[in-house]
Formats: structure tokens, C-alpha cells, sequence
């Protein structure tokens, strides 16, 4: 979900987009995206992305790993994780840096 404006409801859109995974990054088909404070401010006009975030919504996600980085070692295709990005989570898929997504049986015990 794309926040062009910050404000009213208007401004929401849903773009296509294709993705590529660089090195030490992954590419994960979306589950289910936390909202939190952050969010509900940005939204609300309140907290601006920060400079060279994406101006998609969404700080934590859970997913399916679609692709996989040169690289990536810790993560293989397949693998559910859990994932803290700088933004873009309400999307149905995200790139995200290695080093911030977690396996979910893990973090889950």
C-alpha cells in the first residue's frame, strides 16, 4: 500500500511493482504485517518516512522467502520468517535485508 500524501484516505494506491533481490537481501511473499504506533502516525500525517525509507507502510512483516539474495547464507527459499524493515510491508511482497529476517519457528518457541 502506497502513501503518496500523508492525510486523508485519498491518497492510499496499489502499485505493480516487480521486485530483485540485491546482495544480502531477501524477497518474501507477505503473511501478515504488524501496525503499530509508527504506522498509525505516519498515516495520520504525524511521523514522515524517514529520508531514503519507503513511503509503503508497514515496519513488521511475516512471510514466505520467494528469493534469496547472492550471498545469504543464514536463509534458504521456502523459509518462513519474521522481518523488521525501515517500510513497504503492506505490500504482497517486500525485499527486506538478510540480517533483518528471522526464522519464525524461532522466534516462535
Amino acid at each position: 500500500m502506497r502513501l503518496p500524501n500523508l492525510g486523508p484516505r485519498k491518497g492510499f494506491g496499489w502499485p505493480d511493482a516487480r521486485y530483485l533481490t540485491g546482495a544480502g537481501e531477501v524477497l518474501l511473499k507477505v503473511s501478515a504485517a504488524g501496525v503499530n504506533r509508527a504506522d498509525v502516525m505516519q498515516r495520520q500525517g504525524k511521523y514522515p518516512p524517514p529520508p531514503g525509507a519507503s513511503d509503503i507502510l508497514g515496519l513488521e512483516v511475516s512471510g514466505t522467502l520467494v528469493m534469496v539474495g547472492e550471498g545469504v547464507r543464514t536463509l534458504a527459499l521456502d523459509e518462513h520468517v519474521c522481518a523488521l524493515l525501515t517500510g513497504g510491508g503492506y505490500a504482497e511482497y517486500c525485499v527486506v535485508p538478510a540480517s533483518n529476517a528471522f526464522r519464525a519457528q524461532w522466534v516462535c518457541r
